[in-house]
């Protein structure tokens, strides 16, 4: 019902939503921020696996004009850890908007870990978030990319001032997230390393 209102020229559900997301490679980040990401990436003859053979085709073209490396979300809303002001703060009712960025394809490994055979105990699990170079430079590129869309036209009319992190020191903040899929090739376990 709602995309035939949408279709019809009608208000609709379709007309309102509060994020946008954009995919892209690292050559729109920027050319230089595509070769010396791939060069640390092939520079660690350790990533043998077949996955990381994967995530490193990606870096390459074709793969690279076509497989996205970075993910941008545009939230219409706060969305920081620093917590949105305070009901008797002067900046209490300020509009705000996020802009988040996302490294596709991390080449970071973590652990999980089984204790116990109690099915009570909890196992100890590590993801070892930007313990890659590669993992720790994408998210460092990402953030800049991020400034530079916030203060270029016409985004930088929108806002005043940046309330999180600040302009002051700025620092880059990360939010895990995780997946889950059923292809051998592109799933979460590397069952010759154990995770």
């Amino acid at each position: 019902m709602e995309l035939a209102l949408y279709n019809a020229g009608l208000k609709s559900l379709y007309d309102y939503t509060a994020s946008g997301y954009a995919y892209m490679g690292w050559n729109t980040v920027s050319k230089d921020t595509a070769s010396k990401l791939r060069a640390i990436a092939d520079g660690d003859k350790a990533l043998t696996s077949v996955i990381d053979k994967v995530k490193k085709s990606y870096l390459v073209p074709p793969s690279s004009q076509s497989v996205p490396q970075v993910e941008v979300i545009f939230s219409d809303g706060y969305t920081g850890v620093k917590g949105y002001p305070a009901a008797n703060s002067s900046l209490f009712g300020i509009g705000t908007f996020s802009l988040i960025g996302v490294v596709q394809h991390p080449l970071s490994k973590g652990y999980v870990h089984i204790n116990s055979t109690s099915i009570n105990s909890k196992p100890t699990i590590n993801p070892k978030y930007l313990s890659h170079p590669y993992d720790l430079q994408a998210a460092i590129a990402v953030a800049k990319f991020l400034r530079q869309v916030a203060t270029t036209e016409p985004m930088s009319y929108v806002w005043t001032a940046e309330y999180e992190p600040g302009t002051a020191g700025g620092r880059c903040q990360h939010y895990p997230s995780a997946t889950e899929r059923t292809h051998s090739d592109a799933g979460v376990w590397d069952r010759g390393k154990g995770c």
